[in-house]
């Protein structure tokens, strides 16, 4: 009789170990799958990011683009109005900065000689 419940112990061991192979195989399964799908929607994510980012940068050229059309219609603006001015026009307003940055009666700096 001892011999038959050593052989029922073993089994029921025998079984027991069984169970945790397949459990313990069941668990790597799972852990696999799931590893799977995260790396699926981290590569989902990367390529929606990598979309947006795209998108962005055109935008931005854009709006870049613009603003050095404006800045090269405004310079283009000037430098017709200052083709257009005459050349005691344009001496005038030489001497008239010239004025403010030599020096003169009243406004000579401390560093400057004269």
């Amino acid at each position: 009789m001892g011999s038959d419940v050593l052989k029922e112990v073993i089994a029921a061991e025998a079984e027991i170990q069984r169970s945790l192979e397949s459990e313990i195989k069941a668990a790597a399964d799972r852990i696999e799958k799931i590893k799977r799908e995260v790396e699926q929607e981290i590569e989902r994510e990367k390529e929606r990011i990598g979309e947006s980012c795209a998108l962005m940068l055109k935008e931005t050229e854009r709006e870049a683009e613009g603003r050095a059309a404006s800045v090269v219609a405004e310079a283009s603006e000037r430098a017709g109005n200052i083709r257009g001015l005459s050349g005691d026009a344009v001496r005038e307003a030489v001497l008239r900065h010239l004025c403010r940055i030599l020096p003169g009666e009243g406004r000579d700096s401390q560093d400057v000689e004269g």
